[in-house]
């Protein structure tokens, strides 16, 4: 068991070290964009046809979960004993790496799609292993919900420019040289992370086996918990529906400027619904809205389907991300909630582990089907895994309203039994 304790009261109250890791985690979200959403539009430049364009694209994916699920153990095992911001900064660095990977190979990365995803991986493993537990650490319980909403709409925000901006300069440069321009980005970034301040642990062990038996000993806990990690694995499918719409909206505009436009006016969508969303809707009382939320990626997917145009593929967009802004903000706040109303600081390093893994394992499984899709080239099963992979986002939201229902109904009570 972990023996240490965290002076989280220094932690949260250091304005230097949460803006630092604001402004750092948004600069990765500008790398991320062009590492992952224009790395498969550069993939589709020089592949011939839609089916070898989803199967390169399900390896990379395949592969980039698979190093992200081991190395982020390794990473999180790593963490637990050491300075929590060192590994942070190690998974910016790799993502550098990364970027100068694609100076140098981006014309041939097409063929080397299985080494991208693997480096891909281990990238998001060191970065968010670190940044998982400094963020569950560094911000209260009070404010974490308009900790994440404020993020979220700062990252939207930084979502509106940046793809605009790169598909532009890839479409009127080479994708070398603006993957020089992210390599910039990047070193600045690992500049920012010297702000960010974390104690370092000691007399620290990891294990998740140990992890599990501290909670099972707390059963009302663990039976919330389990709730918590069957909607994460739920979500996990969600990955698939964004990089459908990507493939889908490189196969029908056929460039990265519309791929960029097309991610920034959903942008602006996310960003409107999530300030509605936070600011008119109450926790406990907002079921209807989680539905209509749930029938909106499968009303866009089915009618993209049936009729499969420009004006179609948009609209699922725009209806996705609506989806995705409601439930953005209350999963995260979900996933990261629990252990420390319940004083288990020790152990957040495992337990944002078992979430990742189980994550992982979901991506892993609905890009595995994404991959039978581009070998066996069928349209038929392409749209079955769509529907499949919405279905399964509109399930995973109506838990979401029935998980919160229930945790505001036991909040309410446990306010009156310390009142009595």
């Amino acid at each position: 068991m972990n023996t240490y304790q965290y002076d989280v009261n220094a932690v949260k109250h250091d304005k230097t070290s949460s803006v630092g890791l604001a402004v750092s985690h948004c600069l990765y979200s500008i790398i991320d964009i062009f590492v992952s959403s224009f790395l498969i539009a550069y993939i589709y430049s020089l592949t011939n046809g839609m089916y070898q364009y989803i199967f390169k694209v399900a390896i990379f994916q395949i592969s980039g979960y698979v190093s992200l699920l081991v190395f982020y153990h390794i990473f999180s095992a790593i963490l637990d004993k050491t300075n929590r911001v060192l590994l942070y900064r190690i998974g910016c660095v790799v993502k550098s790496c990364l970027v100068i990977f694609l100076v140098f190979f981006g014309k041939n990365v097409a063929e080397m799609v299985l080494l991208a995803g693997l480096l891909n991986g281990v990238a998001t493993a060191g970065y968010y292993s670190g940044y998982n537990v400094i963020r569950q650490e560094m911000v209260s319980r009070k404010k974490l919900k308009s900790f994440i909403v404020y993020l979220t709409a700062i990252l939207q925000s930084v979502n509106i420019v940046f793809p605009i901006l790169i598909g532009a300069l890839i479409d009127i440069s080479t994708y070398s040289m603006v993957a020089i321009y992210v390599l910039i980005l990047s070193l600045i970034q690992i500049g920012i992370t010297f702000l960010i301040k974390s104690k370092k642990p000691a007399n620290s062990s990891y294990s998740i086996k140990d992890y599990l038996k501290r909670l099972k000993s707390k059963p009302k806990l663990y039976a919330k918990m389990k709730q918590v990690y069957l909607i994460v694995f739920l979500y996990g499918f969600n990955a698939l529906i964004g990089t459908i719409i990507s493939v889908s909206v490189m196969l029908q505009f056929g460039t990265n400027f519309s791929l960029g436009a097309i991610s920034s006016v959903v942008a602006v969508v996310q960003i409107v619904v999530l300030l509605i969303f936070n600011k008119f809707t109450v926790e406990g009382k907002r079921f209807p809205t989680f539905i209509i939320a749930a029938l909106l990626p499968v009303v866009g997917a089915v009618v993209f389907i049936v009729m499969p145009n420009y004006v179609t593929l948009i609209l699922f967009n725009v209806l996705n991300s609506i989806a995705g802004a409601v439930f953005g903000c209350v999963f995260e706040v979900i996933r990261n909630r629990d252990l420390k109303e319940n004083n288990m600081y020790d152990d957040i390093a495992e337990h944002q582990s078992v979430g990742e893994t189980v994550l992982d394992l979901a991506r892993i499984i609905s890009y595995v089907l994404f991959l039978v899709v581009g070998l066996l080239q069928n349209i038929v099963l392409f749209n079955i895994v769509l529907i499949m992979s919405v279905v399964i986002y509109a399930i995973n939201i109506i838990l979401v309203a029935i998980f919160e229902h229930k945790y505001q109904k036991e909040k309410i009570e446990n306010n009156m039994e310390n009142n009595k």
